[in-house]
């Protein structure tokens, strides 16, 4: 199986073994963009209007493309995935190259498409949708079905299908123009770096295949299924 570490914890490792190493500069130069880019997607998910956190992870998001496209990072994670196998040197060499797959395909105004249609998303899903029975019965609809639909059992049929209707009508909104943009601009993205779409590109990105995704869904089958059953 590939390895599968993230960089994050390749660059914990390198800070406490291989300190002056081929990767030094690397790392310490992606290490500060991604604490940059950690720090806008806290901000954003504690408050999804904040447009000055929105703008630091468009910001941050450019500063990665164009890391991996630096000509010095690219020779120098070449020359670490040539490095020998087990070495901290070769595996974060590897992990570099894996990352690279992704980045290497977006442009910097892409990703600020990305940011700004993942904000408007969120922006959306964040907004309260509320639904009134006849009898005026209030039932909240931005929640998942399972959530929404334990409020209907005291609702006669016809309230029933009223309020699933509402709450397709709600799920449909969310799931409108924007979200078919963002789509559209990942699966480009994917096209653009020789894969069919975005999902397999961020399996590539992950050192898998179909295959091996099938693969590791089989050997969980056979702990979750029998958990499952008991």
């Amino acid at each position: 199986m590939p390895f599968l570490e993230p960089i994050s914890t390749l660059l914990f490792v390198a800070a406490c073994t291989d300190g002056g190493d081929a990767l030094a500069q690397v790392d310490a130069r992606y290490a500060d963009i991604s604490l940059s880019l950690a720090a806008a997607e806290r901000d954003t998910t504690r408050n999804v209007h904040n447009k000055d956190a929105r703008r630091r992870k468009a910001e941050a998001e450019g500063r990665k493309v164009a890391f991996f496209a630096d000509p010095e990072v690219k020779a120098a994670i070449d020359a670490a995935t040539k490095a020998a196998e087990g070495t901290s040197l070769r595996a974060r060499g590897d992990g570099y190259a894996r990352d690279a797959l992704v980045n290497r395909a977006w442009t910097e105004a892409d990703r600020a498409e990305e940011t700004r249609l993942l904000g408007a998303l969120d922006e959306a899903a964040s907004q309260t949708a509320e639904w009134f029975s006849p009898v005026g019965q209030k039932v909240v609809l931005n929640r998942a079905w399972a959530e929404v639909s334990k409020e209907a059992d005291s609702l006669d049929d016809d309230a029933r299908q009223d309020l699933a209707r509402a709450f397709a009508r709600h799920r449909m909104r969310l799931a409108g123009a924007d979200l078919q943009a963002l789509v559209k601009l990942r699966n480009d993205v994917a096209k653009r770096a020789g894969h069919e779409n975005y999902w397999k590109l961020s399996l590539a990105a992950q050192g898998l295949d179909e295959p091996d995704l099938e693969a590791v869904i089989t050997d969980l089958g056979g702990v979750v299924t029998p958990f499952y059953q008991a």
